[in-house]
């Protein structure tokens, strides 16, 4: 699936840059340019960030899938909705939680000792 190069063609439609301009700045053809939207595994490393800088975007905008950027979205908005009770009871779990491992090297501890 052709999933970094239609990355550039939706970000290039969006900045209304046509793929003329592209190549132009990249130093190709129109047509070679073309076939590196229509296929991503031909697009270099270093032709990869020159087309960031070009679209003015980060490298990453280009490779990450939109899933992750959606659930790094949701991440935040269930941060910004938590409900102060559920804010103690994880405060009390992770207290909880200090105690076992407290607990837990206690032991290490003393089998260290008997060796």
């Amino acid at each position: 699936m052709n999933k970094i190069g239609n990355k550039i063609r939706i970000i290039r439609d969006q900045k209304g840059l046509s793929q003329e301009n592209l190549a132009t700045n990249l130093g190709i053809t129109q047509s070679s340019y073309a076939r590196l939207e229509k296929k991503d595994d031909r697009i270099s490393i270093n032709r990869l960030f020159k087309i960031a800088e070009i679209l003015g975007v980060e490298v990453s905008n280009l490779i990450v899938d939109d899933y992750f950027s959606a659930f790094d979205q949701s991440k935040i908005k269930k941060h910004q909705t938590i409900n102060p009770s559920t804010l103690i009871a994880e405060k009390d779990h992770i207290q909880s939680l200090k105690e076992e491992i407290g607990h837990l090297k206690e032991i290490i501890e003393k089998l260290l000792e008997r060796k």
